[in-house]
């Protein structure tokens, strides 16, 4: 596995637990507002 693919597959982690992370504040905030 080359430097490249290793850093691609940390990347499209992060971005998947961002999605979710950002995902789940944002419900919360929306809660919260009600």
């Amino acid at each position: 596995m080359t430097q490249m693919d290793i850093s691609r597959r940390v990347w499209d982690y992060i971005k998947v637990n961002h999605l979710e992370v950002g995902g789940r504040s944002a419900t919360f905030c929306l809660f919260l507002s009600q």
